[in-house]
């Protein structure tokens, strides 16, 4: 799936970058993590509304591009390209209304103020808009019996989406004079070490991954220092799973 993304990024203008796990692993493994399964890549705006306008045009025929904006069958905040030969399965995911096979997940980057008084408030709405979108949209059996009945009937609503559609829409509004960019509409680490400079954003380098080079934030050190700390030393044994 990252091949034929990365194929029509290249040939459309299109800037991404390989990002957390993915580019740790890069950079430590020259490949996947050992003990990690999954690819995630991050865009700015600017591209995901490129990838939004032709990425269905240019895939190749195993894959396709979805997100909230396009499919009403889909509540998730965060665009995905899926491999058509495949199905996936998973648990507590209720409100999607479509089949899903193994995708790649891609996380988007808005601008946010630089002023820090400004950019809490945006952090704050942000978490309230994934917290509802989560109840709405997710189940699980780690809650109590009415909890769980609460959110299977919020799972059975359009709230996710509506929520989904409104990230999207209010985080594409805000202060685009800033320099500083974060993933506002999805993420659990919604907070200063998830900052990005613009210019870091947009220039890229190579990286070889699994035999391939793909596309990634040039100044890796700089952020995997601040998303994972001593980025290069491995974790203990118990401590290496998915």
């Amino acid at each position: 799936i990252l091949i034929d993304i990365d194929r029509v990024c290249r040939e459309n203008d299109i800037g991404y970058s390989i990002a957390y796990g993915t580019l740790l692993g890069a950079v430590r493994h020259g490949g996947f993590i050992p003990w990690d399964d999954d690819i995630d890549i991050i865009v700015s705006r600017e591209d995901y509304n490129k990838m939004k306008r032709i990425m269905n045009d240019k895939l190749n025929d195993d894959h396709y591009f979805v997100c909230v904006e396009d499919e009403k069958r889909f509540s998730a905040p965060l665009a995905k390209v899926i491999d058509k030969n495949t199905v996936l399965v998973q648990q507590g995911h209720y409100s999607d209304r479509m089949d899903l096979g193994i995708y790649i997940d891609i996380f988007t980057y808005d601008f946010i103020p630089n002023d820090l008084e400004k950019r809490n408030k945006v952090y704050k709405k942000s978490v309230f808009l994934q917290n509802l979108w989560t109840f709405a949209g997710n189940n699980t059996d780690n809650y109590n019996k009415l909890i769980r009945f609460a959110r299977s009937i919020a799972n059975k609503t359009s709230i996710a989406r509506r929520t989904a559609l409104h990230m999207h829409k209010w985080a594409e509004k805000l202060d685009h004079d800033s320099d500083l960019m974060s993933p506002l509409t999805y993420g659990n680490l919604v907070r200063e070490r998830n900052l990005m400079e613009y210019r870091d954003l947009v220039d890229l380098a190579e990286y070889k991954f699994e035999g391939h080079k793909f596309l990634g934030i040039r100044d890796y050190d700089k952020y995997l220092t601040l998303w994972y700390g001593d980025y290069m030393k491995l974790p203990p044994e118990n401590k290496r799973v998915s």
